[in-house]
């Protein structure tokens, strides 16, 4: 036999003028005895060419451009939403419940253990359930049975949350699952307001779908768009820029990927998951060819003895880095790069911006404190009695009175119990164990002249 590659690599298209182009036209112009490729039987082909038995089943797919893996949260890849959300309830309500539970048991009253301390604050609640939730617990535990029973139950959704997590983020990292918007035929035509879908020419699933009377066949036929050979380039290029999903039989969809494999050196491509439509492919012969009995023997000869299989596998596309990306296999694998990390040192540096934040506040907190005592401090020194500045003197010991007794009646004159610690003549500056029964403890200020005296926080009362 000879073998005659085709001029144009397609299936066969029938023109306007009636004339068929590609293999059926080559077949029909008796420049061919019969095509060995595998045909769909459609209504137009079986009206000027005859089929053998089946043998193949290739399918058509789609082929779409490869989304890119986004690593950033891929800490947050081992569960869905509302898996986090349900978990971040559970640790916002275990604190309460453990203070409540603690509270309200007798254990405590009973062997006046309720200092008001430990547990019995929420905060140590709620950083004691969060440290157990990373393996850390904490230094306070319940005594009580009550108390010792909600911990242990919340240590036990802490195991098996943990090991859940740690299981599905190892799969995750070793076999990625990539994410495809468009995945199935439903995808694609709910996508129709931003994406388009086309084939090449004489391709036989322009008449299933044309013969088609509804459903998802006829929705992919209004939409339809026909490229020719000749514009192989620019429709992988418009796949590449994701404008465009290629539908094609599947071992030309791989065939796609690994010229363009080993052109770029890039996986740029890939086959949606679901098939759009599967049946049985022949070869096609001239019609009342006297040789279709025999053919047909030889191909069910060929099938059942495996031949066909064992053709198929060795000369099929077979699979490259960019099929088998998501296929996990056994030994594989993977290396960690600093994309994978980016989400732990999101969280890192969410840490460190809420520590800064808290710092900020609490200095904040303890200026605004000083200057508020200040303020308090100098309204009540403008309402102290003390019109005579020369009732203080410097001594070596600090300043002392010079009539205590004198100064304690002016400052205080309704106390009668401060002319006799005033009388025992003490140091104004020291820091007596007194206060006065009615008043905090203050800071007078006062001045004569270019020196200034301070009293520091002088306490009179009664021990």
């Amino acid at each position: 036999y000879e073998w005659k590659p085709p001029v144009i690599d397609e299936y066969g298209i029938q023109g306007r003028n009636g004339r068929w182009t590609g293999l059926i036209g080559m077949l029909l112009e008796n420049e061919i005895e019969f095509a060995a490729m595998s045909f769909y039987q459609t209504p137009e082909r079986l009206s000027v060419v005859n089929f053998t038995y089946a043998i193949d089943e290739n399918p058509y797919m789609m082929l779409v451009r490869r989304p890119s893996q986004d690593n950033s949260m891929l800490f947050l890849a081992p569960f869905t939403w509302d898996t986090w959300v349900c978990i971040l309830c559970a640790v916002l309500a275990i604190g309460p419940v453990l203070n409540l539970v603690h509270r309200l048991s007798k254990y405590y009253e009973y062997h006046r253990m309720n200092d008001g301390k430990g547990l019995f604050k929420l905060p140590n609640c709620s950083w004691y359930c969060f440290g157990a939730l990373v393996q850390q617990g904490g230094i306070h535990l319940p005594d009580a049975i009550s108390g010792r029973v909600l911990v242990s139950f919340w240590w036990m959704f802490v195991i098996v949350t943990l090991t859940t997590y740690s299981g599905n983020l190892v799969a995750v990292l070793t076999f990625p699952k990539i994410f495809n918007p468009i995945d199935n035929v439903q995808d694609l035509i709910s996508s129709k307001h931003y994406a388009t879908w086309g084939v090449f020419e004489g391709e036989a699933i322009i008449e299933y779908t044309k013969n088609a009377e509804a459903g998802y066949l006829k929705e992919l036929y209004r939409g339809m768009n026909y490229f020719s050979d000749m514009e192989k380039p620019e429709v992988l290029q418009r796949v590449r820029e994701n404008y465009l999903v290629l539908i094609s039989v599947k071992t030309k969809l791989l065939t796609i990927i690994e010229e363009e494999l080993n052109r770029t050196n890039d996986c740029d491509y890939l086959l949606a998951s679901e098939e759009i439509l599967r049946e049985p492919g022949s070869m096609i012969v001239p019609q009342n060819w006297p040789y279709l009995h025999r053919f047909n023997l030889e191909i069910k000869r060929m099938v059942e003895s495996g031949l066909l299989m064992k053709w198929r596998q060795e000369h099929y596309p077979q699979d490259n880095q960019c099929t088998t990306s998501s296929k996990p296999q056994a030994g594989d694998t993977r290396t960690i790069t600093i994309s994978h990390m980016l989400g732990s040192f999101y969280v890192l540096a969410i840490g460190f911006g809420a520590s800064l934040v808290a710092l900020i506040i609490e200095v904040s907190y303890i200026k605004c404190y000083k200057a508020n005592q200040t303020n308090q401090n100098a309204m009540f020194e403008r309402r102290l009695p003390i019109s005579d500045p020369t009732l203080f003197k410097r001594s070596n010991s600090g300043f002392k009175s010079s009539n205590q007794g004198e100064w304690q009646s002016k400052v205080y004159p309704s106390n009668s119990h401060l002319n006799l610690l005033a009388s025992k003549n003490h140091d104004v500056p020291d820091r007596a164990k007194y206060s006065p029964p009615d008043r905090a403890l203050q800071t007078q200020a006062f001045q004569y002249g270019d020196q200034r005296f301070q009293a520091y926080n002088t306490d009179f009362g009664t021990k």
